[in-house]
């Protein structure tokens, strides 16, 4: 009995690893797909239809993984800006200021990258989402940075937390300015700009 239990338990594993490749595999052609349909139309008339053709997956296959287009993007948006921000560790050794300078110009080149894309979450009715995503990614990230650096307990960061909700704000006015075209800076000037904006945060007085 013990040892029917047993290759079951190793089945049941090998078929969930099956299965988890499978959804990574659909995620994955159904991201590419909207990505390339992004540099050839708007991003509001891109359809399910036109998603499901391009990644070659069944439209009823694409509603068990996602609820519809609204979830698909805030999906994608997702894991956009996680892979945007998906830092090598000998970041996580440096001191504050190169470690955002390294983050930030992570961000500003992908964004450069995928300018047609990013624009078009932006000025599509997926805005709100995107804008949230990206904005508690910041906060995620400077939070993180001062907890590491041991600069006050995680109490006293709650406390400040409308502080930090500004200076992210902030950086998102820069973003935004920088996409629509009234921020004409160079990448370089634009990439001091938000660090200065994330640095301000350790003029605090978090201890």
């Amino acid at each position: 009995m013990k040892k029917s239990k047993v290759k079951k338990s190793l089945s049941e594993r090998t078929q969930q690893n099956k299965n988890d490749l499978r959804v990574r595999k659909t995620r994955k052609a159904l991201q590419d797909a909207i990505l390339e349909l992004a540099k050839e139309y708007d991003f509001d008339e891109i359809t399910i239809n036109q998603i499901c053709d391009r990644a070659h997956i069944r439209r009823v296959t694409f509603y068990r993984h996602y609820k519809g287009k609204s979830d698909f993007v805030a999906n994608v948006v997702q894991d956009l800006v996680d892979a945007c921000t998906e830092f090598n560790s000998v970041y996580i050794h440096e001191s504050p200021t190169v470690y955002y300078d390294y983050v930030i110009n992570d961000v500003l080149n992908f964004m450069l990258e995928n300018e047609r894309l990013i624009r078009g979450i932006f000025y599509s009715k997926y805005a709100k989402v995107a804008t949230e995503q990206i904005y508690t990614k910041f906060i995620d990230i400077v939070r993180r940075e001062v907890l590491r650096n041991k600069m006050c307990t995680e109490e006293k960061l709650e406390e400040k937390k409308f502080v930090i909700y500004f200076v992210c704000g902030g950086i998102m006015h820069l973003v935004y300015g920088w996409l629509d075209g009234t921020i004409t800076i160079p990448k370089e000037e634009y990439a001091k700009e938000i660090n200065y904006l994330m640095l301000s945060i350790w003029k605090l007085e978090l201890t």
